[in-house]
């Protein structure tokens, strides 16, 4: 399934826009494009951008850390098209984590802390991001997401809020 995933990913990173020029970058940040605090690996064309990211959702002393993955697709064109500033977005990426651990003791009279599951919860994801110097270009963007998402009978919604860098 994971290889699915991945082979997936790359094959829409790699695909080319038929007139528009492709570029490609890399970025650093905190939200739930970056698959928590992480990086992505971007496709900028004029008008849109995919992202594939991954990075760490969360960490915990007794639980452990868990790590997610994000895919999105983005499109500058939908407000204000010709500042290129405002991106809309829509994906898949880490909306929540669940985890469950308990306390046992061992044949020695000790305590300790056993971990049960720490897993990502993944769902689709709406975005927008407003980008200083144009979308197209690199440098700080801003964003607010909604997402919602469940796993074994858990849910998870909420709104995020990411930053980050994109290098050019």
């Amino acid at each position: 399934m994971t290889q699915a995933w991945i082979l997936g990913a790359v094959s829409i990173l790699c695909s080319g826009a038929a007139l528009a020029q492709t570029t490609y970058h890399v970025g650093v940040g905190a939200g739930p494009e970056y698959g928590g605090l992480g990086a992505t690996i971007e496709r900028v064309t004029d008008n849109d951008k995919i992202t594939v990211g991954g990075g760490l959702v969360n960490s915990h002393r007794i639980a452990g850390e868990a790590y997610g993955a994000s895919l999105m697709y983005h499109r500058f064109d939908l407000i204000n098209a010709a500042s290129g500033e405002h991106a809309l977005g829509i994906g898949i990426a880490p909306v929540g984590h669940r985890w469950r651990y308990f306390v046992e003791q061992d044949t020695a009279g000790r305590w300790h802390y056993r971990t049960d599951y720490h897993d990502v919860i993944y769902g689709g994801l709406l975005a927008y991001n407003y980008h200083p110097r144009g979308a197209s270009l690199g440098g700080f963007h801003v964003g607010v997401s909604y997402g919602y998402g469940s796993r074994a009978g858990e849910t998870a919604s909420g709104l995020n809020i990411t930053f980050g860098y994109r290098f050019n």
